[in-house]
């Protein structure tokens, strides 16, 4: 009897860690790491709309990607909660999309949230639609239990499918209401223009002024990204008309972004954004189109003013996007913000262990506490758990900077390194063929653009993606 209890018992365990959902059969990264929650997830397609339809069950989307942060805080909150899961199945069709995937349908559902909220989306992006796919609610992260007055989702989840039971003609009423409003938002942008003339540059310097920060650089407070096609812009306006307000708004932006810890210090390549306004702690996800942006930018201000700042910056981020993301000629398209499933843990510091490895390696105490203050790694730190990330407030650089770098990466290669989506995505792969090209590095470029057009360009059709190893199915 006792045996046969154990041979249940290890049953049930293993139909646990085996069991998949429709997303199995999904080459996406980013579907893959949904493929074994309890969630009945379906890929976007057919299938899982025409059983919406027969079950008449409401249409639960969430689209996501495989380095969002707060894609896999909901995973771990919600999508392997059991509680959730079973509500999901019981009540909903739940449909999986990958925003890098499919942008077109991203598109779609985040213009549908604006209109809906009034301020811009992000991910992962909540959608429940009728049976019809019409949809009638939306939101962003939703926590699993009620936090700070929001509702949890099994609460909204519950809440919902009842008002849909007892209620459905204010609900269909309610979603017909948005399709509409959506039709017609969408005729006025095919409809409308800008009228182009001599006074859009003036027009367009105004306008970056007005949400310019003076203090710390960049464009508006928290949390700051880098705008770069911004910065292009109103450096192709001073090529013209020499405006040196838009010279110096780029200039600035760019040194400081330069020495701030959007950019990783120690390795080298930009974050995707900064969390502050004084650009100290990022959102640690390294995007290949976030640093093929702005090598392109910094490569347009070095042709303008010839600092080394801009250079250095340059070559340092096509170093570490090389060595993290180059494979074959073509590059991945992404690295997670987490490590074993905390954020910033492989990029962050503790006073203590960089002073240790200083002094291991043959500088002494002044020298090594005069490094850890060039990039302000202190007792103290400037993120969770007196933890620090590496930025610069000053121009005297350590004698032996390189040296000290290698110290640095030496202990970060002690932990896992993030999770890399490996996607050969067409247009970020040329985004960065394009950066290259800029930076004068035309013969790798050169030989980047040869094998993006072999393998994704096939029999005259243009492909989105691919995985290597895999033919490619979505076109372009």
């Amino acid at each position: 009897m006792k045996n046969l209890i154990n041979i249940i018992i290890i049953g049930a365990l293993l139909m646990i860690k085996t069991q998949a959902n429709e997303l199995i059969h999904e080459d996406s990264p980013y579907l893959q790491q949904h493929a074994h929650n309890p969630v009945d997830w379906y890929p976007w397609g057919d299938k899982a709309f025409q059983k919406a339809k027969k079950d008449n069950k409401l249409i639960f989307l969430s689209i996501g990607y495989s380095t969002c942060h707060w894609c896999h805080v909901m995973e771990r909150e919600s999508f392997e909660n059991r509680d959730i899961a079973d509500i999901l199945n019981r009540y909903y069709i739940s449909i999986k999309v990958d925003r890098e995937e499919y942008p077109n349908i991203d598109k779609h559902y985040q213009e549908i949230y604006r209109m809906m909220n009034n301020r811009s989306g992000g991910w992962p992006l909540t959608v429940i639609m009728t049976p019809n796919a019409e949809v009638f609610f939306t939101a962003t992260y939703i926590p699993a239990k009620e936090r700070y007055g929001y509702k949890g989702l099994g609460q909204v989840l519950n809440e919902i499918h009842n008002l849909y039971i007892n209620q459905k003609d204010k609900v269909l009423k309610s979603a017909n209401s948005i399709k509409n409003a959506t039709q017609k938002l969408l005729n006025s942008k095919h409809n409308s223009y800008d009228k182009l003339d001599k006074d859009i540059a003036k027009e367009f310097i105004y306008e970056v002024k007005q949400s310019y920060d003076s203090r710390y650089k960049g464009l508006g407070k928290q949390p700051k990204f880098p705008h770069a096609t911004t910065w292009d812009t109103l450096l192709d306006i001073y090529r013209i008309n020499q405006n040196k307000k838009a010279k110096d708004m780029v200039i600035q932006s760019l040194k400081a972004m330069t020495k701030g810890g959007i950019n990783d210090q120690i390795e080298g390549g930009f974050y995707r954004y900064s969390t502050d306004e004084a650009w100290i702690i990022p959102h640690f996800e390294k995007m290949l189109y976030t640093n093929a942006e702005l090598i392109e930018s910094y490569a347009n201000a070095y042709k303008i003013t010839g600092e080394n700042i801009f250079l250095d910056t340059i070559e340092q981020t096509i170093e570490n996007i090389n060595s993290r993301f180059k494979v074959d000629n073509l590059y991945y398209s992404a690295s997670d913000a987490d490590s074993d499933g905390v954020e910033g843990r492989y990029f962050l510091f503790t006073y203590d262990e960089s002073y240790k490895a200083l002094l291991d390696a043959g500088f002494d105490k002044s020298e090594a506490k005069k490094t850890l203050k060039y990039f302000n790694i202190t007792e103290f730190g400037n993120f969770e758990e007196e933890q620090t990330n590496p930025y610069i407030t000053k121009d005297n650089k350590p004698k032996e900077l390189n040296k000290i770098k290698e110290i640095l990466k030496s202990i970060r290669a002690k932990r896992n390194y993030p999770f890399i989506d490996k996607k050969i995505q067409t247009s970020w792969n040329s985004l960065y063929i394009h950066a290259l090209f800029k930076a004068n590095h035309s013969i790798d470029a050169l030989k980047s653009l040869d094998t993006l057009l072999s393998k994704l360009y096939i029999k005259g059709e243009l492909y989105h993606q691919m995985l290597l190893g895999k033919s490619p199915k979505v076109k372009a």
